[in-house]
């Protein structure tokens, strides 16, 4: 399959997408074809629209867009920067770092500050407790550590979205990653939650999505946009210990 076949290939797909999309107050799109309703999840980059904005980027580089798509990327922007200021998720999958980063992509800085004053408003000094989605290993509203759902994902989030407030929130949130790092004899460990508000005998994920590997990499990033060595240095520590959890059978 030549470069057009690729580009066709990619079309069809992207015209499924397309044809899955609703509109009631704003566009919507269903987790599964069958899906009649939006769900609470309809604005997040996981399970709704704020993971469309990423392929009308890519498509941009691409061709111009439809009046189709103009349609629905300025829906997006509405409908995101509508339940901002009423949002308490913080996170990288579904939340207000969603939020940032899909109206980013749109070029809506205005809605991009908004989101990040919001998550600025809600910081408290245990980081940004987790309320809306329950998980069996964790204890209801218990502060997560991890990319997807807790700090390290507004840290990236933040650095991502620059600007002097992106750079404050992305301070706050890898302070409160220093304060919450685990010692051990082999380097820094953060699972997906402090081994205060874990449930026992539940595993510690230490992956990028949930555990340490993603906040190691958060706090690298983090340290070298701010220019911080500590959270560099920290980042480092968390990747010694990371190497010590491999298993050679």
């Amino acid at each position: 399959m030549g470069g057009e076949g690729y580009r066709q290939l990619g079309e069809a797909g992207w015209r499924w997408v397309l044809d899955q999309v609703r509109w009631d107050d704003g566009p919507w799109i269903p987790e599964t074809p069958d899906e009649v309703e939006a769900s609470g999840r309809r604005d997040g980059m996981h399970s709704g629209i704020g993971g469309l904005p990423p392929a009308l980027a890519e498509l941009r580089l691409a061709r111009d867009l439809t009046a189709e798509e103009e349609r629905l990327a300025d829906g997006i922007a509405t409908r995101i920067a509508s339940v901002v200021a009423h949002t308490t998720d913080p996170s990288y999958f579904m939340g207000l770092t969603s939020h940032a980063g899909a109206l980013g992509l749109l070029g809506e800085p205005d809605g991009v500050g908004a989101a990040l004053a919001r998550l600025r408003e809600l910081a408290t000094p245990e980081g940004w407790p987790q309320t809306l989605i329950g998980r069996p290993m964790l204890l209801a509203g218990a502060p997560i550590h991890d990319v997807v759902l807790g700090t390290a994902g507004v840290v990236l989030g933040s650095i991502w979205a620059g600007g002097p407030l992106g750079e404050e929130v992305a301070g706050l949130a890898a302070g409160v990653l220093l304060e919450r790092a685990e010692q051990t004899p082999t380097g820094l460990n953060w699972t997906m939650v402090a081994a205060a508000d874990r449930l026992a005998d539940r595993p510690q994920l230490p992956n990028f999505s949930h555990g340490l590997s993603g906040i190691a990499t958060a706090l690298a990033l983090a340290g070298d946009r701010l220019g911080r060595a500590e959270l560099v240095d920290a980042a480092r520590l968390g990747a010694e210990h990371l190497v010590t959890l491999g298993r050679v059978e």
